[in-house]
């Protein structure tokens, strides 16, 4: 494989990806896209939901307090299975080269 791959399918692609990069290889793969990647699984790893008390208002007597952010079930983050921590220490790779 050369170059950013058009779709990340699992953790282990993920891996991947840090291994070729971390290599030294000239295998494409630039640290930006690379970060810009994780840092949107977890930018979009939670959304807004309506609260239970608020969802019975009218939609044009709704504000902003009548939702909350939750974690997101269908986020890339949950479906890679890939946790923050194990983003930041990723990161935290990327850095050091």
């Amino acid at each position: 494989m050369r170059g950013y791959p058009r779709t990340i399918g699992t953790k282990q692609d993920v891996l991947n990806l840090v291994d070729l990069y971390l290599s030294g290889n000239d295998c494409g793969i630039e640290s930006d896209e690379l970060t810009k990647f994780l840092d949107n699984l977890i930018a979009t790893k939670q959304h807004y939901v309506i609260k239970a008390e608020a969802a019975e208002k009218p939609i044009e007597e709704q504000t902003p307090d009548d939702y909350e952010l939750v974690d997101n079930p269908n986020s890339d983050m949950m479906r890679l299975g890939i946790t923050d921590d194990e983003i930041n220490q990723i990161k935290a790779q990327l850095e050091e080269v």
